[in-house]
């Protein structure tokens, strides 16, 4: 019998896994011993018999009916619960299904198959190889949006470059001029570096007030229109912690 979280026990509906009876369907109506059971198969035309638990593969179906009940109370439980049509949805049921329509398949039979998963292979095949080939098209877009050319901006000393990479921008900047304010980090760091970073306020005009409000240096009296073409102010790095915070209006 194949390993089952199902109990035997009687009024258990159970499928004849080999022999005689091979998939048909029984009911356990008594316990003789450790390995056989007295069942009863009148519904699907099995004989009332003593059969081996490791013929049989247990269901989750369970018949209410009382120890060694006769034919005739079996087969009225039987087709009160509808057994036959619950099981035919089974997983079990449908996987003995396709293995006896495979077992009586003819060798043209076979050979259709065979020809009919090719031809979908076929077509799984090329709707695939054209999903991809959009993916890597609209990647490739996306790559080139987000190739921008350095932008000069001689109001504030700096060349731009502006990333996007989804819900934040990288600005990548570079000296234009001896002027430049960021002229005194570069000489710093020659190599580059984390020159500020930045976040964006609902309300610029609020948040200055109530940085000053708090004590909190800032650089500037008043917001000054930024790179992005809106206001922005930038926050002394000595009350952040030596970190340089711009706030830019949303």
């Amino acid at each position: 019998m194949h390993p089952s979280k199902y109990l035997v026990e009687i009024g258990r509906v159970a499928l004849v896994d080999f022999g005689p009876d091979a998939g048909k369907l029984v009911t356990i109506v008594d316990v003789i011993d450790q390995n056989r059971a007295l069942v009863d198969g009148t519904p699907g035309g099995v004989t009332r018999q003593a059969i081996q638990f490791k013929r049989l593969r247990l269901t989750k179906f369970r018949l209410d009916i009382p120890h060694g009940t006769s034919s005739k109370v079996v087969k009225k439980a039987y087709a009160a619960q509808e057994i036959d049509s619950k099981f035919a949805s089974t997983p079990l049921a449908i996987r003995l299904k396709q293995r006896s329509l495979k077992a009586a398949m003819t060798d043209f039979d076979r050979f259709k198959l065979y020809k009919a998963k090719q031809q979908y292979n076929r077509i799984v095949n090329t709707k695939l190889a054209l999903l991809k080939s959009k993916g890597k098209t609209a990647l490739k877009a996306k790559q080139n949006a987000n190739k921008k050319t350095k932008i000069p901006q001689p109001d504030h000393g700096v060349n731009t470059v502006f990333v996007d990479v989804g819900n934040t921008k990288l600005e990548l900047l570079d000296q234009l001029g001896d002027k430049s304010p960021i002229a005194a980090f570069m000489s710093k760091n020659p190599a580059g570096g984390i020159h500020h970073l930045c976040f964006e306020v609902d309300n610029i005009d609020a948040a200055v007030e109530d940085l000053k409000g708090q004590g909190v240096r800032l650089l500037g009296d008043k917001p000054k229109i930024g790179a992005h073409g809106k206001p922005v102010i930038f926050i002394h790095p000595k009350d952040c912690g030596g970190v340089l915070i711009e706030l830019e209006q949303a």
